[in-house]
């Protein structure tokens, strides 16, 4: 059993699509949180080289339909434990998911990156 490779919560068919491009209506949160729902609700999971929006409980698989399709913390935990990783390297959740990255101030540097970034699309 693999804890976090994607066939890891399944034995039987595995497919993988990806979606690629960019959302220029200003809903791509919107729409990634759904396509992360239903792929929960099918019995899959989405693939963390993406975008995440997982809130630590979905990410961690608590209630439905997370349950049983996402990694369970507890042994995320004990495998960090056994590699000693605690303090050397950022959790998981930390890593890949938004909901865990810390709010930048605005500063003029950035609101002209996001002009100019704007302007592009």
């Amino acid at each position: 059993h693999q804890l976090l490779a994607p066939h890891g919560h399944h034995s039987g068919l595995m497919i993988n699509v990806g979606i690629y491009g960019r959302v220029c209506d200003g809903r791509a949160k919107e729409y990634s949180v759904a396509l992360e729902r239903q792929v929960a609700e099918l019995g899959g999971r989405k693939m963390l080289y993406s975008q995440n929006f997982y809130s630590r409980d979905q990410f961690w698989g608590q209630g439905p339909p997370w349950n049983g399709v996402m990694p369970q913390e507890k042994a995320y935990q004990r495998l960090r434990n056994k590699y000693k990783a605690e303090g050397v390297l950022v959790d998981l959740f930390s890593k890949v998911c938004e909901a865990a990255r810390q709010v930048r101030p605005s500063t003029l540097w950035t609101k002209l990156g996001e002009l100019v970034a704007h302007m592009m699309l």
